[in-house]
């Protein structure tokens, strides 16, 4: 009995293990983190030193002109609509 228990223990962590390791090896990528702008060092190895990242895109957002927007440097798209607000039911506009 102590051996079934044993030998389910282990099938349950080989399993679980595995599985880790296939959504981490679907999932890994590379991610190029962008300048954080810092010039100036206080330290030696903070970011006015090393300056590490990529440099911003310029212009750093795409408008496709049809509705969306793209940042370059991080990949994100959205909807390009008026930003609104609404109190007590009333809307407001940029243009209001």
């Amino acid at each position: 009995m102590r051996t079934d228990k044993l030998s389910s223990s282990f099938l349950i962590a080989a399993i679980l293990l595995l599985s880790l390791f296939l959504f981490n090896h679907v999932m890994a990528g590379t991610i190029q983190l962008p300048k954080t702008g810092q010039t100036t060092s206080y330290y030696s190895g903070d970011d006015g030193e090393i300056q590490a990242g990529v440099d911003w895109p310029n212009p750093r957002f795409t408008d496709h002109g049809n509705g969306t927007v793209t940042d370059k440097l991080t990949g994100l798209m959205w909807i390009k609509e008026e930003p609104t607000s609404s109190i007590r039911g009333q809307v407001y506009t940029l243009d209001s």
